[in-house]
Order: structure tokens, then C-alpha cells, then sequence
């Protein structure tokens, strides 16, 4: 994946405003899901993948084991979910290697940020739910772009 989807001034912002980046992150799909909907997936999948990074910059971000959970897992979920519409769009557009690799990258970092999350059982549930369905995914050999999944 390409790790340069955003620039590193902007990602050190989203990493200290976090609230703002999650809403960045929406705005982003948005517009992806919009660029779909036109069928200019090559454009969809250079906008999608600055959500995905986005994504991945909020779960990378130190989280109080006090505060509410449910954001954490929302990250999460919306992590995955961004992942397997990227690699649908990835697929729709011909780059079936770059699909692979994402889903597999995915799964990477989900695997190794369970570990921080071993004192909130629901919150390894909710991660390990999420690896069994990136290997449903990586076993799929197409994947549709349905505008509507992320609503």
C-alpha cells in the first residue's frame, strides 16, 4: 500500500485530532463512494486510499484505556470495511496484485495491534472477528464495489 497517500505534515495533524481526522476520514469515503457511484473507480481508489491511510493513522494513535471503547472498535470496523471497498475497487480497476496485498497488509496490522487491546476482551472479539473476515475476503476471487456497503 502506498504509504505516501498522505503527506507528513497531514498526518501528524490527524495523529493529534483525532475527532477531526474521523470526520475527514467520512468525508473521504464520501467522496470515494460518490466517484464509484459515477464509475470513475481511478479516481475512487486514489480518494479511498487517503481514507484507508487516514483509517490507519487513527488506530495507530494511543488510545486511554478509560475512555469509551465503542470509538475504538468503530475505528476498527471502519478500518476493515474501508480495506475490503479499497480492494474492490482495486479488483474493478485491474490491480488484482495490489488488492492482495492490501488485504494481507491489513490483516498485518491488525495482527499485531491486538496485543495493545489484551486488557478489553470485546475489543480483541471485535479485531478477531475482523481477521476471520479478511480471510473471507482474501479467499474471494473478486469483490464487488457496492456503493451502499458503508452506510
Amino acid at each position: 500500500m502506498n504509504q505516501d497517500a498522505l503527506c507528513p505534515v497531514y498526518r501528524k495533524w490527524l495523529y493529534k485530532n483525532v475527532h477531526s481526522a474521523r470526520l475527514h476520514r467520512t468525508e473521504m469515503l464520501q467522496q470515494a463512494q460518490g466517484l464509484c457511484k459515477k464509475r470513475d473507480f481511478h479516481a475512487a481508489s486514489s480518494v479511498c486510499s487517503c481514507a484507508y491511510e487516514i483509517a490507519k493513522v487513527i488506530l495507530l494513535t494511543p488510545f486511554d484505556t478509560e475512555q469509551d471503547q465503542s470509538h475504538i472498535r468503530q475505528d476498527y470496523f471502519t478500518y476493515v470495511t474501508l480495506c475490503i471497498y479499497l480492494a474492490g475497487i482495486f479488483e474493478r480497476t485491474g490491480n488484482v496484485i495490489q488488492s492482495r496485498e492490501l488485504l494481507s497488509d491489513c490483516k498485518k496490522q491488525l495482527l499485531a495491534l491486538l496485543p495493545l487491546h489484551a486488557v478489553q476482551p470485546q475489543n480483541c472479539e471485535v479485531i478477531s472477528k475482523l481477521l476471520h473476515v479478511l480471510e473471507q475476503a482474501e479467499n474471494q476471487s473478486t469483490y464487488s464495489v457496492n456503493t451502499n456497503y458503508m452506510h
